[in-house]
């Protein structure tokens, strides 16, 4: 039984629904899904795998449950081809939220500057008064 690399997720609650979702509509008959985790692995452990826990990203393998067979490049393609949706929207996820971090970052360190200014200086009495005078007009 030979194990063909399928694709790569991240270790996060989309990849593992995406990989549930792809065992779910694979012909459990003829094959079988193995998941293998990748990421860091801290001082003290096996160089040779990662522990669930420490995974940051996790690689999908195919096998064959027949005896002797290999899985061909157009099993394989199959694969992916009937998963296109799945594996299109996970990706699409993923930019979206990539997307979400760095906006989420830029907010924060905004955020973090104003806070230094309001309390720097006394004369604001209210967090709106600090947004007002920092040109943001609005809390939101």
């Amino acid at each position: 039984m030979t194990e063909r690399f399928v694709m790569r997720v991240e270790n996060n609650f989309k990849g593992r629904q995406l990989i549930k979702n792809l065992k779910k509509s694979l012909n459990k008959d003829t094959y079988r899904l193995k998941v293998r985790y990748s990421g860091a692995r801290p001082i003290g452990t096996s160089p040779y795998s990662t522990l669930k826990e420490n995974a940051t990203s996790l690689r999908v393998y195919i096998t064959t449950n027949k005896h002797g067979a290999n899985i061909s490049d157009e099993e394989i393609m199959h694969v992916r081809r009937d998963n296109f949706d799945l594996i299109r929207a996970y990706e699409g996820l993923a930019e979206i939220n990539n997307v979400l971090d760095r906006t989420n970052d830029v907010l924060e360190n905004k955020l973090d500057l104003m806070l230094a200014v309001f309390k720097e200086d006394k004369k604001f009495k209210s967090v709106e008064k600090a947004f007002y005078a920092l040109g943001s007009h609005s809390v939101a």
